[in-house]
């Protein structure tokens, strides 16, 4: 029984070489019946323009584009929409690149001489919020991503709302002095927790201040917070 469209994982691809997203389009789509390509972008700008209108899933983003690097169109993404996972597919497999890119935000990273299948299954796991590295750069990758490297992975809207939560206020409090939904909030406070691997306000409010984030001493009962 083929699946409804609600059903299937949406995906944008962002390439500067329009038949080469075009093909990729088709293989996937092919490979994998959860897979629809729902929008194809040129360049970072309509691809930014793609996420603010469709809200996909996930990302295929190519590093090397024309004017904005698919580097920073990552983090532009994931400031547009939290929810939205990005993959990075490009011919490099420098580990500067790599590095850059999960800083930025990606969950995953693969090289464009890999069978649609491996890309596919890239395209799956990031989807289901995990990350997906090249084997050969994940071992130095997990070794060298410590604590004290995760707040490095936080967009600078995730940065304030970490604050804000060390900070003692409630959701409905942080979504008015930051002028965005309730809804928003608890979702980026998801990502938080998911990046930093915590599991409550207690946790975070705790890892704020060990890094000196907000003001912890004059915080409200982070244990009676409302959670996400």
């Amino acid at each position: 029984m083929s699946l409804s469209e609600e059903e299937k994982v949406a995906i944008v691809l962002c390439d500067d070489q329009p038949a080469v997203a075009q093909g990729l389009a088709r293989v996937l789509e092919a490979e994998r019946d959860e897979l629809s390509v729902v929008g194809i972008a040129n360049d970072a700008r309509q691809a930014e323009a793609l996420v603010k209108e469709m809200v996909p899933d996930v990302v295929v983003m190519d590093i090397y584009l024309p004017e904005v690097d698919g580097i920073e169109a990552t983090r532009r993404i994931r400031n547009v929409s939290p929810t939205t996972n990005v993959v990075i597919l490009t011919v490099s497999d420098r580990e500067k690149d790599l590095y850059r890119a999960i800083k930025a935000g990606a969950l995953g990273y693969v090289t464009k001489d890999k069978d649609p299948s491996e890309i596919a299954e890239v395209i799956m796991s990031v989807f289901r919020q995990n990350y997906s590295l090249p084997a050969h750069l994940a071992g130095r990758m997990l070794q060298e991503i410590d604590e004290t490297d995760a707040f490095h992975f936080l967009d600078d809207d995730e940065r304030t709302i970490l604050a804000e939560i060390a900070a003692g206020h409630t959701n409905q409090q942080i979504a008015e002095r930051l002028h965005l939904s309730e809804r928003t909030i608890r979702r980026r406070i998801h990502n938080i927790y998911e990046k930093l691997h915590l599991a409550d306000r207690v946790e975070a409010a705790v890892f704020a201040a060990r890094k000196g984030i907000g003001p912890y001493g004059e915080m409200s009962n982070p244990s009676q917070a409302e959670e996400p």
